[in-house]
C-alpha cells in the first residue's frame, strides 16, 4: 500500500469546513477516482491573519491510501483543476494545492498470527506522517501569514 499526501488551502472558515467535511472528502475522492474510505483528512488549521483580507483561509492536510500500483496515477491526479472542479461543485472554494508526497509501505509476510508487528509498523508510519504533515501545514500557514502581512 502507498499513501499520497497533499495539502489544500481553502477559502472557508473552519466552522464552515467542519459542516462540509463529508462533502469535501467526497469531492477529493471523486477528483482522484478513489473510494471514499481511501481519503483521510489530517490536520486542519485556520490562518487567522487572512481575516484581515476579508476572508478566512484554512489549510487541510490530506492522505489518500491506495494500492502501490495506483500511487503514481493518484499523485498525478492531484491538480488544482481536478480538485477545484470537484470541490467548487460542492460550494467549497479551493485556493491552492501543494505538491504531493508518495510513501510506499512494503511489508513482507510476517509469521505473527496477531499481526502485532504489522500494527507497530503502521503506527510508526502514521506517527511519521503526522509529523511531516504538521511541518507542511505549519510551513504553508507561515507562508500565507507572511504574505498577508506583506500585502497590508
Amino acid at each position: 500500500m502507498s499513501t499520497v499526501t497533499f495539502t489544500t488551502t481553502l477559502v472557508v472558515s473552519l466552522t464552515e469546513f467542519n459542516s462540509k467535511r463529508d462533502e469535501y472528502v467526497t469531492g477529493v475522492a471523486q477528483a482522484l477516482w478513489v473510494p471514499l474510505a481511501s481519503v483521510v483528512i489530517g490536520q486542519v488549521s485556520e490562518n487567522p491573519s487572512a481575516r484581515r483580507l476579508l476572508s478566512t483561509i484554512i489549510v487541510v492536510v490530506n492522505t489518500v491510501t491506495v494500492p502501490t500500483d495506483d500511487a503514481q496515477t493518484v499523485s498525478t491526479a492531484v491538480t488544482s483543476n481536478n480538485l477545484d472542479n470537484a470541490l467548487s461543485s460542492r460550494a467549497i472554494a479551493m485556493q491552492t494545492v501543494s505538491t504531493t508526497t508518495v510513501v510506499t509501505l512494503s511489508v513482507e509476510k510476517l509469521d505473527d498470527p496477531q499481526n502485532t508487528q504489522l500494527v507497530a509498523i503502521l503506527a510508526s508510519c502514521a506517527a511519521l506522517f503526522l509529523l511531516v504533515s504538521g511541518v507542511a501545514a505549519w510551513s504553508i500557514y507561515n507562508r500565507h501569514k507572511n504574505h498577508a502581512y506583506s500585502s497590508v
